[in-house]
């Protein structure tokens, strides 16, 4: 992607796209209402009929799908809920480097079976930027977990870091690249779009939320990919350097 072809969204557009997360916002809240009560009662039809079934395993089993299938119900109306909520900052100097690095170890704590490696590129002296420590955090686990269960588990991400100028601007821009099996260009085209997922389970919207938040910090994420041969997603964001004392 060449420079000329960036597009930062403009006061006019964030407004505008603020508005109909506020609508949508508030439909899902009605819905969600009703939806809880409705969940409610399914869940309490299950506990009767498992009051059936104790001798009965294999049907016991069934009933244990039908709750994971309800809790995963509840659990997309909250996600939908979520990324309808506009997004508050919460502004500080924040070091993305050492963001990245905690990120990347809670998921090896959560996950033992990832046993990736983070490598890191390019100079850390620019890595400050004045964001919402835990609104990136968000942004950089969520894009690193993506990446770790598209590769090998013993393989690297690579981290490269730099100072960019875009339109007379200067921006931080943090490129994470693993070397997992890639996408071909459909599923590129939507990855970052609400609802869209690869996955057996989960909303959808983990990307688009990131989408908002990088976009929340006036900055911009994009992803490149080839297929069997991994992904590459750019964040840039406005560039702070921290003040020498």
């Amino acid at each position: 992607m060449k420079d000329h072809e960036f597009e930062f969204l403009s006061c006019d557009e964030q407004l505008i796209q603020s508005e109909r997360l506020a609508a949508i916002g508030q439909m899902i809240n009605g819905l969600a209402h009703t939806s809880r009560n409705a969940i409610q009662r399914a869940r309490s039809c299950v506990d009767l009929l498992e009051l059936d079934l104790h001798e009965q395993p294999e049907l016991l089993g069934l009933t244990v799908r039908i709750r994971m299938a309800l809790s995963d119900l509840l659990r997309n109306y909250e996600d939908v809920q979520k990324y309808a909520t506009p997004i508050v900052l919460h502004l500080q100097l924040v070091d993305s480097v050492a963001l990245l690095e905690r990120a990347f170890q809670e998921l090896r704590n959560t996950f033992p079976n990832y046993r990736h490696r983070l490598i890191l590129h390019g100079s850390t002296s620019e890595s400050f930027i004045q964001g919402d420590e835990i609104r990136l955090l968000q942004v950089f686990r969520n894009i690193l977990r993506n990446s770790m269960e598209a590769s090998n588990p013993h393989s690297e991400i690579a981290i490269q870091l730099q100072s960019k100028e875009i339109n007379s601007k200067g921006f931080q821009e943090i490129v994470i690249r693993d070397t997992g099996v890639g996408m071909d260009d459909s599923t590129l085209a939507q990855i970052f779009d609400p609802f869209f997922t690869t996955k057996q389970s989960g909303s959808g919207l983990g990307l688009a939320v990131c989408k908002r938040i990088v976009e929340s910090h006036s900055g911009k994420i994009y992803a490149t990919t080839k297929r069997g041969n991994g992904t590459t997603v750019t964040l840039l964001f406005p560039i702070q350097i921290r003040e020498s004392r």
